[in-house]
């Protein structure tokens, strides 16, 4: 348990948080930090929005098994990266969550590791130069049609079609693999034997 104080303190600069419980009875104020990491603990909208708006120089946001956030509403000018890595509950009921990034303003984006979601939708991902997809959704599969994943892979294909480099690691590419198998129509921009895979 994090004191009050800590969520004040202006001398952080770079945070790893593992294990940490973060919850702050007021607002949050880091005014020089610049990269934060959070792993194994529960986020919700409100505390995500709280780190957010007190943290207005933050340009790299890293969420390691997290889990319990709906909306990634990332509209600060400063955070340019954000890396989602894993997302499992191991005490919800149900796999079937839906998480949505809206961060119109951050140029690079990695999601990677095992996704317990039933999907990951991109609504805005508009300035984003960099994309990094090394995700499975390997714990889901039992009660996940492989066309679910499909679309979620095309969907995140189409709203990536901007960006000018793309990878797909080798956890994505037998869902890939399925796509084109099948036909699947790239974006003019991206040229499926030039994607690398990781």
């Amino acid at each position: 348990m994090l004191d009050q104080t800590f969520f004040t303190s202006s001398c952080f600069t770079k945070l790893k948080l593992d294990g940490c419980m973060v919850n702050p009875v007021g607002a949050i104020s880091w005014k020089n930090l610049r990269s934060l990491s959070i792993s194994y603990w529960s986020l919700n909208d409100d505390l995500i929005e709280n780190i957010l708006s007190g943290s207005p120089v933050l340009e790299t946001l890293v969420f390691d098994d997290c889990h319990g956030y709906r909306h990634l509403h990332i509209t600060s000018k400063s955070v340019k990266n954000l890396v989602l890595s894993r997302y499992r509950d191991y005490y919800a009921k149900s796999e079937a969550d839906i998480v949505e990034i809206n961060a119109p303003n951050i140029l690079s984006l990695t999601i990677k590791d095992d996704l317990v979601l039933h999907k990951l939708l991109l609504v805005n991902v508009s300035s984003l130069v960099k994309a990094n997809l090394n995700y499975t959704r390997s714990k889901i599969a039992q009660t996940t049609p492989t066309e679910v994943e499909e679309e979620m892979l095309k969907g995140f294909i189409m709203n990536l079609g901007h960006v000018k480099e793309l990878k797909i690691g080798i956890l994505c590419s037998k869902v890939l693999s399925c796509l084109q198998a099948k036909g699947f129509i790239f974006p003019s921009n991206v040229i499926p034997k030039a994607i690398e895979i990781n």
